[in-house]
């Protein structure tokens, strides 16, 4: 398995997060918000520069802008 970005993952897949890289403001924001390195997140959609994404039961929208900042490992595709 390979170490690659969120924006990367496919939808209705399941990753492990490795950690955050950026801006040390929006990278607390982000740990805050639930990514921190062992978290499940699962991409619910992707489109128009944005996803859905379920993180610890809580659906979220982001930037894929921003979800180009979290590295993840994918572990499962549903």
């Amino acid at each position: 398995m390979s170490v690659r970005t969120l924006a990367d993952v496919d939808v209705g897949t399941t990753a492990v997060v490795v950690g955050v890289s950026g801006e040390p403001a929006l990278c607390a924001r982000l740990l805050d918000l639930g990514f921190v390195s062992g978290t499940y997140v699962r991409v619910l959609f992707s489109s128009h520069g944005t996803m859905r994404v379920r993180i610890r039961g809580c659906d979220m929208s982001l930037r894929l802008s921003t979800a180009y900042m979290i590295n993840v490992y994918e572990t499962a595709k549903r």
